[in-house]
């Protein structure tokens, strides 16, 4: 599921300063770390399990937050219109199997120079930032979802006015060489995944690889003949990291496509992963 959510404003005093520098670029990470231990405790206290910090998610965060305040707009949509679930598809779409997207959004304005000389200040704007967010129904619903496992949050400071973006997801597994998609010769004719094993148990995963050839036959004692499709198990090393093997012996180099079904429910996921076997 993809949610976005209404913005949260709040004025505090209005002025004019600078646009902003190293210094005050260092001090916004402190008031992000807050702000990153604020929505966990609120979780906690909820019986939810913490997010864990993802860079991307951060840095698109962060990206969202200067386009904001070099353009002087505040929305969820960027100067292109592409949306928050548009463009976190866009960066990790590839790689990861998203099953959830969320975003909120803040926007603060300061009387003269913004309040980021000592902690407590820091921690203030923090504090308020999250409560605001905390009495927004829809932030809320976004800070507090259960599907939600990982979190990014950027700060960007434009003179007297602090641009907000968190960002939120969700995923099934993620691929562990990106390049991998491209064209992977056929003595390497293997995928590398990590799984959200809180999401997906690994007995009941599945893997369905459409052939080269959508005439080849594949068959199986379990589920018997296929066309053009063969399912087959994976290989998994850890508690979260499992290895497919293309079936290159038997089908030769060529265009597969990687799908998971859940054995459980036997339903097969549209998200996939397209890869090139050559000689």
């Amino acid at each position: 599921m993809y949610l976005f959510t209404s913005i949260l404003v709040s004025i505090w005093f209005l002025g004019l300063t600078p646009l902003q520098s190293d210094d005050e670029g260092s001090k916004l990470k402190g008031i992000e770390s807050k702000i990153i231990s604020l929505v966990n405790e609120h979780r906690i206290e909820a019986g939810l399990s913490e997010l864990k910090i993802h860079d991307e998610l951060s840095e698109l965060a962060n990206l969202h937050s200067k386009n904001m305040g070099k353009n002087n707009f505040i929305s969820h949509r960027n100067r292109l219109g592409k949306s928050p679930s548009e463009r976190i598809n866009e960066r990790l779409g590839d790689r990861y199997f998203l099953v959830h997207t969320s975003e909120n959004l803040a926007h603060r304005y300061f009387f003269g120079d913004p309040p980021l000389s000592s902690e407590r200040k820091k921690h203030r704007i923090a504090r308020s930032i999250v409560r605001g967010w905390m009495n927004s129904k829809g932030h809320y619903e976004n800070l507090m979802n259960e599907n939600s496992s990982h979190m990014g949050i950027g700060l960007h400071l434009n003179g007297n006015r602090l641009y907000v973006t968190q960002k939120f997801m969700a995923y099934l597994v993620r691929l562990a060489k990106p390049s991998d998609l491209g064209s992977i010769p056929v003595d390497q004719a293997r995928l590398t995944f990590f799984a959200d094993t809180s999401r997906v148990k690994k007995d009941d995963l599945i893997f369905e690889i459409q052939l080269p050839d959508s005439t080849d036959m594949w068959h199986d004692s379990e589920y018997g003949w296929k066309r053009g499709m063969a399912l087959i198990d994976s290989k998994w090393s850890g508690s979260d990291r499992f290895i497919i093997e293309l079936p290159v012996d038997k089908y030769g180099p060529g265009n597969y496509t990687v799908r998971f079904r859940d054995s459980e429910t036997n339903y097969t996921y549209n998200h996939h992963y397209q890869v090139t076997v050559t000689n």
